[in-house]
C-alpha cells in the first residue's frame, strides 16, 4: 500500500527528530533499520519454529500416538497465539533454538539503541537522545522473551496493571499482529479524552467527533501507529505513536508536531 510506505517514510524521518524540524537524521534512520531487522528476525523465528513443531507433530502422528498429537498441538496453538514457548521435551531442541535466536536479535537491538543514544548525545540532540533511551527502556521491559519466573517474595508492591485476554509480546512480532492486538483498545491521550483504535480502522474520540474530525489508525509495522485526519481540517494531519515493546503505553508527537507528548497507557 502506497500510504503505509509514506507513513512508515514519515516516522523515519519525523517521529523522533527535535522540536525544529531538520533533514534526514542518519542516527534514527540506523535505528530504524535495526528495529526492523529485530522485527523480521522475530517473525522468521516464530514461523520456523511453528513449522518445526508440525514436522515433530507429523512424526509423532505416524506412531499412533493420539495424546502425544493433541499435547504438540496444544504447545503449538499457545505459542502462536500467546507467545507460550514449548517446554516438552519432544520440543525441547526447537524450542532452545529459537529462545537463542530471539536472544541474539535482542542484544542486536539493545546495542543499536546503546548506539543510537550514544551519537545523539554526541550530536547534542538531547531530547532525542532521552526519547530513544526511554523507547529503550520499554523494549527492555517488554522483552522479547518471556522473562524467568520470579522468585517468592514478600513485597507488598502494587503489581503491574495487567490486560487479561491479550496476546503477550512476543507473539506480536508483524504490523498485523499489532492490527489484531490493537483493534478495540482504548488509549489515554490527554485533555482531549482517550481514544479508542475501533476495529474498523477508525478512531472515536468524542470532542474530536463534535469538532466534525474523522481520524483514521493504521498499524506501519510491530510496534508502529499512523494516526490520520481524513475529514474536518485541511492542516497537521499526522501523529505517529509509537508502541512500547510491552504494548501497554506509547510515546508520540501530538498533531501539530510542536509538541512531543508524555508518555500515554493503555486503559483496556
Amino acid at each position: 500500500m502506497i500510504r503505509s510506505l509514506i507513513a512508515h517514510f514519515l516516522w523515519l524521518t519525523l517521529a523522533l527528530q527535535p522540536i525544529q524540524a531538520q533533514d534526514s537524521d542518519e542516527i534514527q534512520i540506523e535505528l530504524e533499520k535495526a528495529k526492523t531487522a529485530y522485527s523480521d528476525g522475530a517473525a522468521k523465528a516464530k514461523t520456523l519454529l511453528l513449522t518445526s513443531i508440525d514436522d515433530i507433530i507429523k512424526t509423532v502422528a505416524q506412531k499412533g500416538d493420539l495424546d502425544a498429537v493433541k499435547a504438540l498441538r496444544a504447545e503449538r496453538q499457545a505459542f502462536d497465539e500467546s507467545g507460550k514457548v514449548p517446554t516438552s521435551t519432544r520440543t525441547e531442541t526447537v524450542a532452545g533454538e529459537y529462545r537463542r535466536t530471539v536472544q541474539k536479535n535482542k542484544m542486536a537491538l539493545d546495542k543499536a539503541y546503546d548506539q543510537a543514544v550514544r551519537e545523539s548525545t554526541k550530536a547534542l540532540k538531547i531530547d532525542q537522545a532521552e526519547l530513544i533511551r526511554a523507547d529503550w527502556k520499554t523494549f527492555q521491559a517488554g522483552g522479547g522473551l518471556a522473562a524467568p519466573a520470579a522468585k517468592t517474595s514478600t513485597s507488598t508492591s502494587t503489581p503491574k496493571k495487567e490486560f487479561p485476554g491479550t496476546p503477550r509480546p512476543a507473539a506480536v512480532v508483524t504490523k498485523e499482529d499489532l492490527k489484531k492486538f490493537l483493534a478495540g483498545t482504548q488509549w489515554e491521550w490527554g485533555g482531549d479524552g482517550d481514544i479508542t483504535l475501533k476495529a474498523d480502522g477508525y478512531v472515536d474520540q468524542p470532542r474530536w467527533t463534535t469538532m466534525g474530525l474523522v481520524t483514521q489508525w493504521e498499524a506501519i509495522d510491530r510496534r508502529t501507529v499512523l494516526l490520520t485526519i481524513e475529514k474536518g481540517r485541511n492542516h497537521n494531519l499526522l501523529s505517529v505513536l509509537s508502541i512500547s515493546e510491552n504494548l501497554d503505553s506509547y510515546s508520540a508527537r501530538a498533531f501539530d508536531r510542536r509538541e512531543i507528548m508524555d508518555s500515554k497507557k493503555r486503559k483496556k
